[in-house]
């Protein structure tokens, strides 16, 4: 089928089914006629690889379809161990203020011990982190389960989620009549909803239980009145509080029968007896705030109980019917918020409706701790995060041999570097001055203020440029100085800066000046090897059999641009010189399935990195062996599909439309706004995709694009800039080596190009 931006996702799940058989003949009755949709004729079994996902950002639950036991397994975004709650004397991960002196002299002794090496390197970096105590863990309140008993074999049963209107549906066909049962999780009523009707007048009767997870202390689980189920307990002891409200409704006839009662083990259920519909709604909260995660409210994270506003969503969301609830659930239908780099790579340029959490919960949770490890840690301005943080602000380096929490991974305080290029990324795309200055440029400017501090003059080398230290290219051993990673970071972090600076309000030209002048020394992490590879550190540790599932001194090349884009003024060398080698490294890195890790998002990060090197064949066969390898049938990408409970990591199923994207229409950003932005058509096309078309998609400078091909071939491109715009930018549209088309960004611009 033709590729669209409202079908984007479905190349991902067509390929998917062409190659993850799933048991299925002819589709349901009610399938979709988008075709986007995931079927199945038998229930779910295995929890990572077929039970199905829905959720509205606030509660989630995973189904298995089952006809007689139904498993719901239940999700609330905010449900954590650890933290104040927990252990009272958790604080983010921070060393005390009263440390301070001696933690500044550990980083000059780590520093000079790394500079001073004949490698570069130290053993380790033991001081700066800390035993992650009072950390948490993210863990689900228990399972809803609708039971009931069947009136004989089954003759159907079909399931499918669909993937247009995020519900999902189970049909089947037993002696007693048909059923039909939807389940979806709305976003405006903040509630979710199991909807069950029977074909044959007052056949259905079930039993609805909340059951708690194992591992928590148990809640108790009460009927709160006549319909409603109530499961309120703590997630630990002591630990947050959470609750659950299920209540049940039913239709059917006269002598039928509904409400909440006590069977004879003790156990509160919900029932209803000789019904035709059945629909139970369910609400779900804790008492964590994000209101309080701030140092004059001692970053309890701690808010109000919960109850009465359950009671009161509860009451809204089942006062009119069940087809009132889904036709607002699906017209407001919206893709899930994503948090982390990969996850967030394709967000902008797919024009999806990205709210402000993202942004909310790093000014929010981040930055306030940040500050204090910046302070405390690294004796710099500003804020900083390492690689790991939780629901409580986590911001400082953990540290912890024994839990294999080490270097590799710990130090990386590089994390909001890499975040603020999708920061600014939102900016760019959007315009949007009046979030920039108010939200966007102070997370910026806090990042900027902590490298600007922290970085220190190469004396081991004595070249006169700026570098990290200590640093670790991420996940591997070496602790050292100058990672490529980093050092292009940070430079893209600056460049940030001066692109954004003119909107941002900001007046204070002495921190623009001191931005540009650190930018001036700094080492950009680009440096050509022994054997033509771009250099992971700029002391040769590279390996050419090293099959690291990390691409770190490739994130200039994707989803940066500092490589992509690469200046031949820089480092003496030449545009042409950077991209072969980075070329070599890629090549060099293998497939994702080395012997430190067989991933789904290392592959499609590879397949990404192909693409922006216009390589079709090796884009398309990265992606495909992704596919094969690592998606389950149920679409989930799963970390090592090979052992018997594999872990599910949304990162490849969040980065697989920007890698297609990625094939199809480049253009990353550049260091200057005075630079011209290349967008490239049909970049990387695999033969597979020989005709398609795109609407809607947006590049930066608040432009959109739409675009048709066939015969592998553009047939048109149309571009329109928005009615405001908050820079002028030169722009020129390549396709095959040649420039097609050429413009400024003027407001209201409307161009289309048929000429290639």
């Amino acid at each position: 089928m033709p590729l669209g931006v409202s079908s984007i996702c479905w190349v991902l799940f067509q390929t998917l089914f062409v190659s993850h058989a799933v048991g299925v003949g002819a589709v349901p009755s009610g399938f979709p006629a988008s075709g986007n949709a995931i079927w199945y004729d038998r229930p779910g079994l295995d929890w990572a690889t077929q039970y199905l996902p829905i959720g509205n950002g606030y509660l989630a639950g995973m189904v298995n379809g089952n006809v007689t036991v139904d498993r719901i397994q239940l999700n609330i975004e905010s449900l954590w161990t650890g933290g104040l709650f927990q252990n009272s004397s958790y604080n983010g991960g921070n060393h005390q203020y009263s440390e301070a002196a001696s933690l500044a002299t550990e980083l000059a002794r780590i520093r000079q011990t790394i500079f001073s090496s004949p490698n570069a390197t130290i053993s380790n970096i033991m001081p700066l982190g800390l035993d992650p105590a009072g950390y948490g863990t993210y863990t689900s309140p228990g399972y809803l389960s609708v039971n009931r008993s069947v009136s004989g074999n089954l003759t159907y049963y079909s399931r499918w989620l669909d993937l247009d209107t995020a519900v999902l549906r189970t049909e089947w066909t037993e002696p007693s009549g048909s059923f039909n049962r939807t389940y979806f999780c709305s976003n405006p009523s903040r509630a979710c909803t199991v909807h069950t009707v029977a074909s044959t007048p007052g056949s259905l009767s079930s039993k609805f239980s909340l059951n708690p997870q194992a591992g928590i202390p148990l809640p108790n689980i009460t009927c709160l009145d006549q319909s409603t189920l109530q499961l309120r307990g703590h997630v630990a002891s002591p630990g947050m509080l959470y609750e659950i409200l299920a209540k049940v409704q039913q239709h059917g006839p006269a002598n039928s029968s509904v409400g909440c009662t006590v069977d004879p083990n003790g156990k509160a259920l919900l029932f209803v007896d000789g019904a035709t519909e059945a629909r139970v709604t369910w609400v779900g909260n804790t008492e964590f705030s994000m209101d309080t995660g701030n140092a004059a409210s001692g970053f309890t994270f701690k808010g109000p109980d919960p109850h009465s506003e359950l009671v009161r969503l509860l009451d809204t969301a089942t006062e009119g019917s069940v087809q009132d609830a889904s036709r607002v659930h699906i017209a407001d239908y919206k893709d899930a918020n994503i948090n982390l780099q990969m996850n967030y790579w394709m967000s902008e340029m797919t024009n999806l409706n990205v709210t402000t959490s993202l942004w909310d919960y790093m000014s929010r949770n981040w930055a306030p701790r940040g500050a204090e490890t910046a302070k405390i840690l690294y004796g710099a301005n500003g804020w900083i995060v390492h690689d790991e943080m939780n629901i409580f602000g986590h911001s400082g380096m953990k540290y912890a041999p024994s839990r294999y929490i080490t270097p590799q991974s710990a130090n990386y305080p590089e994390a909001p570097a890499w975040m603020m290029t999708h920061l600014y990324d939102h900016f760019d795309y959007t315009g949007d001055v009046a979030w920039w200055r108010t939200q966007g440029w102070p997370l910026l400017k806090g990042v900027a203020l902590f490298w600007l501090d922290h970085l220190i003059e190469d004396m081991h080398f004595r070249d006169g440029t700026l570098v990290t230290a200590p640093c670790n290219s991420p996940e591997q051993p070496a602790i050292t100085f100058a990672c490529a990673n980093s050092q292009q970071l940070v430079w893209q972090l600056f460049e940030a800066v001066e692109k954004g600076f003119g909107a941002s309000g900001d007046t204070n030209k002495t921190l623009l000046a001191e931005v540009q002048n650190k930018k001036a020394r700094l080492d950009k992490g680009v440096k050509i090897g022994s054997w033509g590879q771009l250099q992971e550190w700029k002391v040769e540790f590279d390996n050419p059999k090293d099959t690291h599932r990390h691409l770190s001194h490739l994130v200039g090349l994707f989803p940066g641009y500092v490589l992509s884009n690469f200046k031949s003024s820089i480092a003496n060398l030449t545009r042409e010189q950077v991209i072969k080698a980075a070329e070599v490294t890629l090549a060099s890195r293998g497939n994702g399935t080395g012997p430190d890790g067989d991933a789904g998002w290392e592959k499609i990060w590879r397949a990404a990195c192909w693409a922006q090197l216009k390589n079709s064949a090796k884009f398309y066969h990265q992606l495909t062996y992704a596919i094969e390898r690592n998606f389950a049938g149920n679409l989930w990408s799963l970390y090592d599909s090979n052992v018997a409970d594999p872990i599910f990591q949304i990162d490849a199923n969040l980065g697989y439309p920007a890698a297609v994207l990625n094939a199809i229409i480049q253009a990353p950003d550049t260091s200057s706004l005075s630079d011209v932005l290349r967008i490239t058509i049909l970049p990387a096309l695999p033969a597979a995709w020989s005709a398609g078309f795109i609407t809607g998609t947006k590049i930066r400078g608040g432009m959109s694009l739409d675009l048709k091909w066939a015969n592998s071939k553009p047939v048109y491109v149309d571009i329109s800039v928005g009615s405001s715009v908050w820079a002028v930018r030169p722009v020129q549209v390549w396709y095959a080596g040649k420039v097609v088309g050429e413009f400024s960004t003027t407001a209201g611009l409307r161009k289309r190009i048929t000429s290639f």
